[in-house]
């Protein structure tokens, strides 16, 4: 009875061992922890921010148009004062100086020719730095079209392919254009004007 106790213990024991192997043998090793982080559903991108165009350099060797120009009244706007020499006037509003272009690189000038002038003039306007000539605009997204402009007044396009956009006559014997240079980078600049009999030239200063 008592050998027959001892063999049941020890078959028990041994099934146990067999079962504890088995348990080990199946069991798989243990795996790391992963964590993930939550993908939002929409990304928050910044805008581009463009490159600043500068300010306008103090080391400039500034000259003004040669004459000025005023009139109690010229056409229907306000500008009256206006400087250059005859027959190329420019509103002053328009000429300052410096010139701050702001975040664009295209500037306006409004120009008139007159009194009673009836051949083309023409104007560029230089880059002090390099010597390069600066490009005129037209329409809109700007693009670069020619560098030197030409206003003629026996050829008064009012929609025009090209930088030069023809306002009309506003006083008898005036006429009248609106062009766009672009300014590659802030720096000092001349505008040149000349016409078969003459010329005059203004420098000044360019930045944001």
């Amino acid at each position: 009875m008592r050998r027959t106790s001892l063999r049941m213990s020890h078959l028990l024991l041994l099934g146990l061992l067999l079962l504890l192997m088995a348990c080990a043998e199946g069991s798989s090793p243990p795996t790391e922890r992963i964590h993930l982080t939550p993908t939002p559903s929409s990304l928050s991108l910044a805008s581009p921010t463009p490159a600043s165009f500068g300010a306008p350099p103090l080391d400039c060797s500034v000259k003004a148009p040669p004459k000025t120009l005023d009139f109690t009244q010229f056409g229907m706007g306000s500008d009256t004062h206006f400087l250059g020499s005859s027959p190329v006037w420019i509103a002053a509003s328009f000429l300052p100086n410096p010139i701050h272009v702001g975040t664009s690189p295209t500037w306006k000038i409004v120009v008139e020719v007159g009194p009673n002038y009836l051949h083309p003039v023409s104007l560029r306007i230089r880059d002090l730095s390099t010597g390069a000539l600066a490009q005129w605009a037209a329409g809109y997204p700007p693009k670069g079209v020619t560098q030197t402009v030409v206003l003629d007044p026996g050829q008064q396009d009012p929609s025009p392919k090209g930088p030069v956009a023809y306002h009309g006559s506003p006083e008898t014997g005036w006429n009248e254009w609106g062009v766009f240079p672009m300014f590659a980078h802030a720096g000092c600049y001349r505008l040149e004007v000349s016409w078969a009999e003459g010329q005059w030239q203004s420098s000044f200063a360019v930045g944001e």
